[in-house]
């Protein structure tokens, strides 16, 4: 669930960060389906009440568009 959060939330060579909110977003729309909901409550708690930020440039989401090439 940590590398999950940290992957949205983080810029990638291929795209941008998507933001935290999106990060959480994806943590708390899957919460007891696919990440164990004591763990989702202890990082949104960790990230709503110290303010915790990931590394880098806070950056708003933006779109992302991919073109495949044939070779």
């Amino acid at each position: 669930m940590a590398d999950v959060f940290e992957t949205i939330g983080s810029h990638r060579p291929y795209r941008p960060s998507l933001g935290m909110k999106k990060a959480m977003s994806e943590l708390t729309d899957n919460s007891g389906r696919l990440y164990d909901p004591q763990v989702v409550d202890a990082c949104l708690a960790l990230v709503n009440e110290t303010g915790y930020t990931l590394k880098g440039k806070s950056v708003e989401p933006v779109a992302v568009t991919t073109q495949m090439q044939s070779l």
